[in-house]
C-alpha cells in the first residue's frame, strides 16, 4: 500500500561514499572482562548533499545588466547520510577467556549498533571540510549549468519575438553563489 506523496524541489548535487570502521562489544556475565566478547566491524554508507530549491526566491535572484550577470543565491547543501547495512563487513571475533559462542544481539542491541554506524558515517562526513567545499562548489556549477541554457533560450526567443531583423540579444553569465547562513549573520552581529 502506498503512502502519500509529495512533490520535492531537491537537487542533488553531490554523493560521497564512506566506510567507517568500529569495534563492537557485547559484556558477559556480570559484566565481568573474561566474559566480553568484540568484534571489528565496517560500516559502509554514503553521504547525499541537496540544494532545496523551493528555498529560492525572487529576491535571490540578483540582475546586473551593466556586467550582463544573473546571480541565483542558493541554500547551502543539506547532508543526508544513508548507511548501508548490506555492505557492513564483519570481522572475527576476540573473547575473554571465560567468553563462548558467537556474538548475539537482541533487536534493541542491533538498532543501537545502527543507530552508531549512522552517527559515525555522519560524524566522518561533517569532520571533512573538504566534502564541504566540494559539495558547494557542485552546487554552484549545477545551478549554472542548468539555467545558463534556460537563460540563453529566453534571450533568443525575445530577439525572435521582436521582429526586428537589426536587434540583438543582451546575454547573460548565470552564476550561483551559497546564501550566507543567517543563524551566523545573527551572531556576528551580537
Amino acid at each position: 500500500i502506498l503512502g502519500e506523496s509529495a512533490q520535492k524541489k531537491e537537487l542533488i548535487v553531490m554523493k560521497q561514499d564512506a566506510e567507517v570502521p568500529a569495534t563492537i562489544t557485547k559484556s558477559g556475565f556480570l559484566d565481568f572482562q573474561a566474559f566480553e566478547k568484540s568484534q571489528v566491524v565496517i560500516y559502509h554508507g554514503h553521504a547525499q548533499y541537496t540544494v532545496d530549491l523551493s528555498k529560492i526566491t525572487e529576491d535571490d535572484v540578483i540582475i546586473d545588466d551593466e556586467a550582463n550577470t544573473i546571480t541565483i543565491m542558493i541554500p547551502k547543501p543539506s547532508l543526508e547520510v544513508i548507511y548501508e547495512p548490506e555492505h557492513t563487513q564483519i570481522y572475527d571475533e576476540s573473547r575473554g577467556l571465560l567468553a563462548f559462542g558467537d556474538i548475539e544481539f537482541t533487536a534493541e542491541e542491533t538498532k543501537n549498533n545502527e543507530m552508531k554506524a549512522k552517527i559515525l558515517l555522519y560524524d566522518a562526513f561533517t569532520a571533512d571540510a573538504y566534502a564541504t567545499e566540494q559539495a558547494n562548489k557542485f552546487a554552484m556549477l549545477t545551478v549554472q549549468e542548468i539555467y545558463q541554457p534556460l537563460i540563453n533560450q529566453a534571450v533568443d526567443a525575445a530577439v525572435k519575438a521582436a521582429e526586428d531583423e537589426f536587434a540583438v540579444g543582451k546575454y547573460y553569465t548565470v552564476r550561483a553563489k551559497i546564501k550566507a547562513d543567517v543563524t551566523v549573520q545573527r551572531l556576528a552581529k551580537c
